[in-house]
């Protein structure tokens, strides 16, 4: 989700500017702006600025924060929804790839995460698999889930240079690894609530 957007005045004109009723404006008008001017074949350029600093207020509470993962879902869902013209081949790698991406790895995730656990759970309960079975399941999940973290932290270091020092990689690390411990699976279950539409 953009957090801040600059965007040229006449361009947003020309695609009748913000939509009335977004979960998110910015991120419907972004696939919006990529999916019209594809199609028209023009050329335009987004830059996403990865060291700009702006400031947000985040919730209150775990609640509140666990609210805004499902209004972010839902903000993706109709996003996706209704910038379907993206999967055309004039759309380049944007609907080829991208948008692909986001429906399959991002929007569908918690499905997909939910599902896995409840039905080890479910098979584990009912003595379908052994408890080794389980074991190891919850270690492939939660080591795959620190992996994926632990990515995102080495590609900001390498990439952006932000954290100057070992004990700033060395604490986000231990927080990629503690997030899995609860933190990740809450975030799943607001998401799938999301696509109902509660928060």
């Amino acid at each position: 989700m953009p957090a801040f957007a600059l965007l040229d005045a006449r361009v947003l004109a020309e695609v009748d500017g913000f939509r009335a009723g977004a979960v998110d404006a910015t991120t419907e008008l972004v696939a919006r702006l990529h999916r019209v001017l594809r199609r028209q074949r023009r050329e335009y350029r987004m830059v996403f600025q990865p060291e700009a600093i702006t400031a947000r207020l985040a919730p209150p509470s775990l609640l509140g924060m666990l609210n805004e993962r499902a209004r972010w879902q839902r903000a993706l869902l109709q996003s996706l929804r209704g910038n379907l013209g993206l999967l055309h081949p004039q759309c380049g790698v944007v609907g080829l790839l991208a948008l692909p991406y986001l429906i399959v790895f991002v929007l569908f995730l918690p499905v997909a995460e939910a599902a896995a656990y409840g039905l080890m759970l479910a098979l584990s309960a009912t003595h379908q698999i052994p408890p080794s079975s389980l074991l190891l399941f919850l270690i492939a999940a939660l080591g795959l889930g620190f992996i994926v973290s632990a990515t995102g932290v080495a590609l900001e270091g390498i990439v952006l240079h932000l954290y100057r020092r070992p004990r700033q990689v060395f604490a986000l690390l231990i927080v990629a690894a503690l997030e899995q411990l609860g933190f990740r699976q809450l975030c799943a279950l607001a998401r799938l609530a999301g696509f109902a539409g509660r928060t």
